[in-house]
């Protein structure tokens, strides 16, 4: 009895291991499935919506967060489409986010949904009473703005057409070919004078060098004249200087001429009189000494020895 007590026991234990065993699984699986299940999210476009499918992407500031679950018309509004977006729950959609519709390419048409903005301090997006999912705010895509521009876009173009038109008319037509003629001529002649041109280019190369070397005589010339006035500058300096000692030399002779102005005052007055004076006598002296030289150079002997000659006697 006590042996099958003890049987009873350790299967009972065992079955509440197992029981605890699958119950841990099946809350870990329940736990992943929670969070790998997505946040949806209603956007209302106004008119077509041409090129998106269900399944096509969502992208976050051009980063791929989820996909289209489901296209429908809005029951309350037929001129909205109401797409619900499947995205991952940790993409931060503010309430502040726009959606719009873009295509992968004009040329395959294929379109996704482009969330963009979402302010880093903005909240986050969440449910109001009486929405299914949280709403997203849309804008017109850049393929609705091309199509809605598409009727001004022709309009502009047929007038440029008319202009076009009017330009290429008859008459103006002939003046394009008359035109095109005398190209065709100048050409022609261009052709011919080919040899000419090229000895005009080598002249014009020869002036060229010509010009080069007149450049460098000119340089050089300037730089002469940069030296010039560079010495003339330093000529300005050493007339400054003799200036400065002239106006020292001045003021020394005003200082002088101050200083004897009465000895000055005595020989203006008495001693030009004696000056005369003396002056005139050496004239007397100087013509006196001129008749002794004139009757030297005549006659020395008689000037020292006097008239020794004996006049007539008569006997």
């Amino acid at each position: 009895m006590e042996t099958r007590a003890n049987y009873v026991v350790v299967g009972t234990f065992v079955l509440v291991i197992i029981a605890a065993a699958f119950a841990s699984i099946f809350w870990l699986a329940g736990q992943q499935l929670a969070q790998r299940s997505p946040t949806y999210y209603d956007i209302y476009f106004s008119g077509s919506v041409v090129g998106l499918d269900k399944g096509a992407k969502v992208r976050l500031n051009g980063i791929p967060i989820g996909e289209v679950s489901e296209i429908r018309l809005d029951p309350d509004n037929p001129e909205q489409v109401r797409v619900t977006v499947a995205v991952d729950p940790s993409s931060p959609i503010k309430q502040d986010s726009v959606a719009a519709l873009e295509t992968e390419s004009f040329l395959t048409g294929v379109a996704y949904v482009e969330i963009s903005g979402g302010s880093r301090d903005a909240p986050t997006l969440e449910k109001q009473e009486g929405e299914r999912y949280a709403r997203i705010p849309s804008k017109p895509s850049t393929l609705q703005t091309t199509f809605q521009s598409a009727p001004e876009l022709l309009k502009k173009l047929g007038v440029v057409a008319d202009r076009m038109a009017e330009v290429l008319n008859d008459q103006n037509r002939a003046e394009i070919a008359k035109t095109l003629k005398n190209a065709d001529d100048l050409t022609a002649v261009l052709n011919t004078d080919a040899q000419k041109l090229s000895g005009l280019i080598d002249d014009t190369d020869a002036a060229a060098k010509q010009l080069k070397s007149t450049l460098v005589t000119a340089d050089t010339a300037i730089g002469d004249a940069r030296q010039t006035l560079h010495n003339i500058d330093d000529l300005k300096g050493e007339v400054s200087t003799a200036l400065r000692q002239f106006d020292v030399t001045a003021h020394d002779l005003d200082q002088m001429l101050q200083e004897n102005r009465p000895g000055i005052r005595d020989f203006t007055q008495g001693g030009l009189t004696d000056l005369r004076r003396l002056i005139s006598d050496a004239r007397v002296l100087v013509q006196g000494l001129t008749r002794v030289a004139a009757q030297l150079e005549r006659d020395p002997s008689q000037f020292i020895w006097g008239d020794r000659r004996e006049g007539y006697r008569p006997r």
